[in-house]
Order: C-alpha cells, then sequence, then structure tokens
C-alpha cells in the first residue's frame, strides 16, 4: 500500500504559494484573492466567512454590549501581516468606519502566538467567525459587538495548473472539498 505524507504548515499566503510553485507542496488551503489569482494555479472555493473581532473573556470590552468603532483605537492590536488578503480586508473596514489601526500593533499569522497574547492581555486581534465561535464556546476568547467584517476573497484550495494532480493528490482535494 503506498504512502502519503502530510505535512500541515502555518504560514501567511506569499510563501506557501511559493512552495506550491516551486513543487516543495501539492495543496495550499488558503484566503482566495490578490496575487494567488495571478499565478499559474487552479483553485476551489471551499468557504466564505465573515471575520470579526475578539478578546479574552475578562477585557473590559467583551462585557460592553455597545462598542463603538473608535472605542478599538485605545488597545494593543494583533493584526496579521501587511499584504495579507485578510488584512487588506480588515484595513478597508477600518477606512470605512472612519479608524485607524493603532502605532503599536503586532503582526502576526501564527493562531498559536496571537491566542497566547490574547488570553494574557488587553490586546484584541481580528480571527475568522468560524474560528473565534470555536474559541469562544471553549472560554478562551470572547467575540466583541461590532459588525463581523465581510471578507473580499474567500478561503479555497490551490494546486498548480500545469500538472495532471495524482490520485493521492486528486483524492484529497474531492475530500477537502467535501468538508
Amino acid at each position: 500500500m503506498p504512502t502519503l505524507h502530510l505535512n500541515i504548515e502555518e504560514k501567511v499566503m506569499t510563501p506557501l504559494l511559493h512552495d506550491l510553485l516551486v513543487g516543495q507542496v501539492d495543496v495550499v488551503v488558503g484566503r482566495v484573492g490578490g496575487r494567488a489569482l495571478q499565478l499559474p494555479l487552479n483553485y476551489q472555493v471551499l468557504y466564505t466567512e465573515p471575520v470579526c473581532f475578539v478578546a479574552r473573556p475578562h477585557h473590559p470590552l467583551a462585557a460592553r454590549a455597545q462598542i463603538a468603532w473608535s472605542d478599538l483605537a485605545h488597545w494593543r492590536w494583533i493584526v496579521w501581516p501587511t499584504g495579507t488578503p485578510i488584512r487588506i480586508s480588515i484595513d478597508n473596514a477600518l477606512v470605512d468606519n472612519g479608524v485607524m489601526l493603532p502605532e503599536n500593533t503586532i503582526e502576526s499569522a501564527s493562531m498559536n502566538v496571537s491566542t497566547s497574547l490574547l488570553q494574557s492581555s488587553d490586546m484584541i486581534s481580528i480571527l475568522s467567525l468560524r474560528l473565534a465561535q470555536r474559541y469562544a464556546s471553549q472560554g478562551q476568547l470572547a467575540i466583541l459587538n461590532l459588525p463581523k467584517i465581510e471578507q473580499k476573497g474567500s478561503v479555497g484550495m490551490f494546486w498548480r495548473k500545469n500538472e495532471t494532480p495524482s490520485l493521492a493528490l486528486s483524492r484529497f482535494l474531492y475530500f477537502l472539498a467535501q468538508v
């Protein structure tokens, strides 16, 4: 029976797409949009969902029934790196609501680092709604009472356009699309 090597890496899209293009990985799951759509890659949208603001459960904003966008300026933020599709959506939402990103932000693409910082400080951040709901149901984070930010792009899977997928990759893509 043939073996299959599965390696899960958490990075921003640019290095993941590079690894895909040079053949170091066979599939990438991430935000659809931006540079990814200009590359010689196939893609399939898996889902679209908004993002939301989160903080630790006992953060001063977590208990407030109403939060204004301007209230966010008083807190330190953890944000996705500049140029990532989710960051572009966040930046656009801030501009639309007349809010400037605080200067003392931390950029992180690591969920482990971001979650640890959120749980041990009064920082705020932005997560996909699905992930935020999971953390909130476990009592690890609170979803702040602000409108959700609609994504300009969806989450999808990418694979090389100039190659016929192996049987294993074809099956993986099929089952990933079913989840």
